[in-house]
């Protein structure tokens, strides 16, 4: 009884010798699998640049990180993206800040209309923002969230139902619009702003409930089908905006190694300084070609004289949005900001059409 017992024994223990080493190195081999929610189509562009950064780090990992991808909303709707990757209902999501009250300084490049229009010189200057000044990464950090890529959707542009060829043309007309500060962009043209997010706009402008939609992109508006149903488009050289951008959970992140960070890291740059601006302006070519010859689209861009005289008709909107801090340690923030937004780009060879230097 007893030598069966210890024969017993000695299996059980062989058992556990073979078999747990194999358990062990299972769970260490298994990939990371990491959940990407967003709002809009595969197809959208800057969707699709996402999904070629994801597959080329599931390559230089070896596989040992993954990516499912949930679109449209089908688990995180605008609006909800922060708060679900903050919990780890997924692990990564693309969204943009204009969509959360709660990011103000992120939301500078995208409160103030007439920023560049040059597609690497909008990343550069966001990135260099978001490096100096850490109460600008603690907007992404406090929702327990690492920063992986930014970028804009494109220069923004009017999309309408009726041609818009200057700015007497804005009489009159309403315009779909997105977030707190965009209304502000048309004070004293004449036009009404609607806020609706962009999914809803196809809808709207079929029913008349409005008669244009500001977009950044033509990528965006080509997502969104609008040409289907708008046949002029006013180019207005209102600027780009680093307000989109790409995180990840930051438990996630913890649990990536520091080598796969590192390379993550520099594809991210890569992602940010190389394939973004080439996407974005070859897709500006692109989609107005498809604009022009399969939806008939008129293209018409305001003049120079016009586009000055809109900026020059506005308030001082950056004073503005400094005014908006809640206390004075908060304003001289937004001041500093602000000022170095406008060094950087100014550095960059953008000429300003209106003098907002002033923000005291």
């Amino acid at each position: 009884m007893k030598r069966m017992y210890l024969v017993g024994v000695f299996v059980a223990a062989f058992v556990i010798a073979v078999m747990l080493p194999q358990a062990w190195a299972a769970e260490k081999d298994a990939p990371i699998i990491i959940k990407c929610s967003h709002a809009f189509s595969p197809k959208f562009n800057i969707m699709n640049l996402w999904m070629q950064w994801a597959d080329e780090i599931t390559k230089r990992s070896d596989g040992r990180i993954k990516f499912t991808w949930f679109h449209g909303g089908a688990i995180s709707k605008p609006g909800e993206e922060q708060e679900h990757c903050r919990k780890g209902v997924v692990q990564m999501v693309g969204t943009s800040a204009t969509w959360y009250s709660y990011m103000p300084l992120w939301e500078m490049n995208g409160a103030l209309p007439f920023q560049p229009k040059d597609t690497l010189l909008a990343v550069r200057t966001k990135w260099q923002l978001y490096q100096e000044f850490p109460e600008l990464r603690n907007e992404v950090e406090k929702m327990n969230m690492k920063l992986m890529f930014i970028g804009p959707y494109g220069d923004y542009h009017i999309i309408s139902r009726v041609p818009l060829k200057t700015l007497d043309d804005f009489k009159g007309l309403k315009v779909a619009i997105l977030g707190r500060q965009q209304p502000k962009w048309f004070q004293g043209t004449g036009a009404t702003t609607i806020f609706q997010p962009g999914p809803a706009r196809y809808e709207a402008l079929e029913k008349g409930a409005v008669d244009a939609s500001l977009m950044g992109g033509l990528g965006t508006t080509m997502a969104f089908r609008h040409p289907e149903l708008c046949k002029n488009m006013l180019l207005c050289g209102l600027g780009q905006y680093c307000s989109f951008f790409f995180t990840m959970n930051q438990d996630t992140w913890n649990k990536i190694s520091s080598k796969d960070q590192r390379m993550i890291e520099e594809l991210s740059k890569t992602a940010m300084f190389e394939w973004y601006p080439k996407r974005i302006d070859a897709d500006e070519i692109k989609f107005r070609k498809i604009m022009e010859e399969k939806y008939k689209v008129n293209f018409y861009t305001m003049s120079d004289k016009d586009r000055i005289s809109w900026a020059r008709s506005l308030p001082n909107l950056a004073k503005a949005w400094v005014d908006e801090a809640k206390n004075d340690s908060e304003r001289k923030l937004r001041k500093r900001m602000w000022l170095r937004n406008l060094e950087l780009t100014k550095k960059g060879g953008y000429e300003w059409p209106m003098d907002w230097s002033n923000v005291d």
